[in-house]
């Protein structure tokens, strides 16, 4: 028996792909792309609990197309994976995107949903939202520190709503398909950033998705209000450490 559908925006990123196919195995997936003609989604080997939507955020009519969705498939839970290239998109358009459209959805959610419906929200944010990454611009900055806000916001405001939202923080270091070539193409690169890391591990997007599942199907609804940071501890390393290390 399958609990109530759930909604994964992130299109064909690493991460999102991970997400919905751990989620799909308790629940029907909509997994939400800017392009459902994609060859690579289009072969891509999903199970038939996924189901490929297009979905444009930075489009008028996506508040009709949501609330389609929410309706026909019986959606009571969110994960918010996607995030708006700085080569593509303006600095107003990831704003819009990422965390105008991210807020809206959200209060759509508890506005379609009854009351006594458990909704379950999942942000996935970034050490940015606290910490300055050197290879990010300022808005990615700025729009990962207004999801966490939105995470406190949503978790006060609706918490008596049977609303329980968290988020998710993968660190800076996260193996993809892509960045594996990356790392071979450079070993001492990868072997100075693996030697910071205090459980010598990159973050994966399996390991993303283990934890995604379980704020989504199994963590009770007074877990409420968080965020993880999931970068195998390299947040808590005292950066002097690295300064002094040699005197």
């Amino acid at each position: 028996m399958f609990e109530s559908s759930v909604i994964v925006t992130g299109g064909r990123s690493p991460i999102a792909l991970a997400i919905a196919e751990k989620l799909s195995a308790r629940s029907k997936v909509i997994l939400l792309t800017r392009n459902s003609k994609d060859p690579f989604l289009r072969d891509y080997p999903f199970n038939q609990n996924v189901v490929v939507t297009e979905f444009d955020m930075l489009e008028d009519s996506f508040i009709d197309h949501f609330q389609e969705l929410v309706h026909e498939h019986d959606v009571s839970k969110l994960c918010f994976a996607h995030k708006l290239n700085s080569s593509s998109y303006s600095k107003v358009e990831r704003l819009l995107g990422e965390v105008v459209r991210t807020t809206e959805l959200i209060e759509e959610l508890v506005r379609i949903k009854k009351e006594e419906v458990e909704k379950k929200v999942v942000l996935l944010t970034s050490p940015a939202s606290i910490l300055v990454v050197g290879d990010q611009d300022c808005f990615y900055h700025v729009n990962k520190a207004s999801l966490s806000a939105i995470v406190r916001y949503f978790a006060v405001t609706y918490g008596s709503q049977n609303l329980a939202i968290n988020a998710l923080a993968p660190g800076s270091f996260v193996t993809k398909e892509r960045s594996k070539q990356f790392y071979l193409n450079n070993p001492n690169l990868y072997q100075q950033i693996i030697s910071t890391i205090p459980s010598r591990k990159f973050t994966t997007p399996s390991d993303i998705s283990v934890y995604v599942d379980f704020l989504i199907h199994s963590a009770p609804i007074t877990l409420n209000g968080t965020e993880l940071v999931m970068d195998s501890g390299l947040t808590l390393i005292e950066q002097s450490k690295f300064a002094r290390k040699d005197s």
